[in-house]
């Protein structure tokens, strides 16, 4: 889990947040960069042996457990290249829900290299549909 950067692409994911003040709120901490205050991006790597055993979904429940009950923020975002669909999955399987795309650097399917515009699926999860889900 990490704070994101106030800068051009976690900008783009304003439009998909709630039109509320909290949203551009920047944390008092202006290092090592100046963050978002009041939502976090959650993400999980595990190596190929580990895929399909639940891991992913358990690393990301926690984060958004911890996220949302310890730490307090009022939103948590994950993105994943628009080809990862298994990132997407579990994504939705931890109650986040999609919200669109970004573009942004990394990788294209298709494509060895990095591009400057591959498409990011984003989903999110606002606190109050987090206390529904947990709540359940």
């Amino acid at each position: 889990m990490s704070r994101t950067p106030v800068d051009d692409d976690w900008g783009q994911i304003y439009a998909f947040l709630p039109a509320e003040p909290w949203v551009r709120v920047a944390h008092e901490s202006r290092r090592p960069f100046a963050a978002h205050a009041n939502w976090l991006e959650i993400g999980w790597a595990l190596r190929r042996e580990f895929w399909g055993r639940g891991y992913a979904s358990e690393i990301g429940r926690a984060g958004l457990a911890f996220a949302f009950d310890v730490l307090g923020v009022q939103a948590v975002v994950s993105c994943t290249v628009r080809h990862n669909v298994r990132s997407l999955a579990v994504m939705r399987r931890i109650g986040m829900q999609y919200a669109g795309e970004i573009q942004s650097r990394g990788t294209v399917e298709g494509f060895e290299e990095q591009q400057d515009d591959a498409p990011f699926s984003v989903c999110v999860l606002l606190r109050r549909d987090w206390d529904r889900f947990a709540g359940s």
